[in-house]
């Protein structure tokens, strides 16, 4: 039987994904204080039938086995088709697994399939991302646009320390 490192596959898969904008979230759980997430949309990409998508990930710290719980439920009843019903051109918004990294970080993907790449480079992520906050219980931050390949100078973005987590 062969082992498949998980956490190696996606550290890979991140490393190619081009990053578009990251934002901070704040997630409203039922009986808790508000959870500090970090939201990051990819550069549309075009998919075997021709249509265009964007990948959204929300990376949450998850440090303990009730929270994680709490986190996984507060993903699966989130309505996702509702930024379907409000731009024209979104075909479907498909929720993936959770993904793994480690224990204490839980990871939620979407990708919202487009007619095509105007559709998918109109809304730009802008658009998508300002309209989270009508999709989830929630609060979406300061959107951050990010030049990809760019590595701003000394200080390091949270998604970088995301990455780096990954790699260990």
């Amino acid at each position: 039987m062969k082992v498949v490192d998980l956490g190696s596959q996606m550290s890979a898969l991140f490393e190619h994904e081009e990053m578009l904008a990251f934002f901070d979230v704040e997630l409203h759980l039922p009986g808790r204080e508000p959870i500090e997430a970090l939201g990051r949309i990819s550069k549309p990409k075009t998919n075997a039938a021709g249509s265009s998508y964007l990948s959204l990930f929300i990376l949450v710290d998850t440090p303990d086995e009730d929270l994680r719980a709490e986190v996984e439920a507060y993903f699966k009843a989130v309505s996702w088709s509702r930024w379907r019903d409000q731009f024209d051109g979104i075909v479907e918004v498909v929720p993936m697994p959770p993904m793994h990294a480690s224990p204490e970080l839980y990871i939620a993907a979407v990708d919202v399939i487009t007619r095509s790449d105007s559709v998918a480079d109109e809304l730009g992520g802008r658009r998508l991302i300002a309209t989270l906050g009508d999709v989830l219980p929630g609060r979406v931050g300061e959107i951050t646009l990010w030049a990809v390949g760019a590595s701003g100078g000394a200080e390091r973005s949270r998604w970088e320390l995301f990455k780096d987590r990954l790699r260990r």
